[in-house]
């Protein structure tokens, strides 16, 4: 064993509650589902205690000691979920939303709080984080889901939606296929001004996806390239709509393709987008084996539970142990 890395894992707890949090809980539960012990996270006190010094720039590593090393997921900069263990305990940030505009804050942050590992969901961003980060290893972990969440079953000709446009829309694409239900009979759901929501709640968006027969994805450096940059990674509406038996048409990144080893979205035709739309629907029965090849790869390399232990295997070979 690397004595510099032989330290038990542990799983720093989530307490609070929210879109972000409910989102993190299931990847917790997958750690404590492969055997790692969960250690109380910050309180409500805390949290503002961690969020008031992260700001100020004052929070840090103090001393270095213990004989754990805790998994604490930081998703959007969001520091104070690893107060006040890490001043004094090693951490292994688990790293979402960490953007380009960002690198400077992400930077900082992790030059203060001195891991030795951390994950991040993006690889551009592992790529950076460990040229700029001394002393860092910085290890790309492609985001999973539970699949189980989801259903498949619903024969694409079946569904009732036809096309579907969750979140924020690639502008561009949608003014050139907005009009798509003007000329045939189709039912084309987006959100209908910046910011609304498609489906009011998680139950509902998960219906909703298990009947739709087209989910268009872009990655968010298209569609959100204010907040993202030129980090091109694979988010999880790729992989809900691979779990709910969608076609998934726009873009593929190539995190997605190289995790697959195949492409499984249908490039948008730039010459015809809605063209292309009708003959998709038209021939929707062609494209049965193409979802049912993608959902059945996503169950090998995309769920939770192979990221948690695709991630401790990577943690053991460095010394760390359950």
């Amino acid at each position: 064993m690397n004595d510099k890395y032989s330290k038990r894992i542990t799983i720093t707890h989530v307490p609070e509650q929210g879109l972000t949090s409910d989102w993190l809980h299931p990847i917790e539960n997958s750690f404590v589902s492969a055997g790692i012990h969960r250690v109380t996270g910050a309180g409500p006190l805390l949290r503002i205690i961690g969020k008031t010094l992260n700001k100020a720039g004052i929070f840090r590593k103090v001393m270095h000691g213990g004989s754990e090393a805790s998994i604490v997921q930081l998703a959007q900069l969001t520091a104070y979920r690893a107060f006040p263990r890490a001043m004094w305990q090693e951490i292994i940030p688990d790293c979402f939303d960490c953007w380009e505009p960002d690198y400077e804050k992400w930077t900082d942050l992790l030059q203060r709080l001195e891991p030795k590992v951390a994950f991040f969901s993006a690889r551009q961003s592992a790529a950076y984080m460990e040229q700029n980060v001394p002393g860092l290893q910085a290890i790309w972990a492609p985001e999973g889901i539970d699949p189980t969440d989801f259903t498949s079953q619903k024969p694409l000709r079946d569904r009732t939606i036809d096309v579907l446009e969750l979140g924020r829309k690639n502008d561009a694409y949608h003014a050139s296929i907005r009009d798509l239900s003007s000329r045939r009979p189709y039912v084309h759901l987006f959100e209908k001004e910046r910011g609304a929501i498609v489906f009011a709640s998680r139950a509902k968006l998960v219906a909703g996806l298990a009947d739709s027969k087209l989910s268009i994805c872009f990655p968010s450096s298209v569609t959100h390239p204010a907040r993202s940059g030129n980090v091109e990674t694979l988010t999880q509406r790729y992989l809900e709509s691979i779990a709910s038996g969608c076609i998934l048409l726009g873009r593929c990144p190539i995190e997605l393709r190289d995790l697959f080893g195949f492409d499984p979205v249908i490039a948008v035709d730039e010459g015809d987008p809605a063209g292309q739309i009708e003959h998709i629907l038209a021939n929707i029965d062609n494209y049965t084996e193409l979802t049912y090849r993608a959902l059945i790869r996503l169950h090998e390399v995309a769920t939770l539970e192979v990221r948690t232990q695709r991630m401790l295997s990577q943690l053991e070979a460095k010394g760390y142990h359950r």
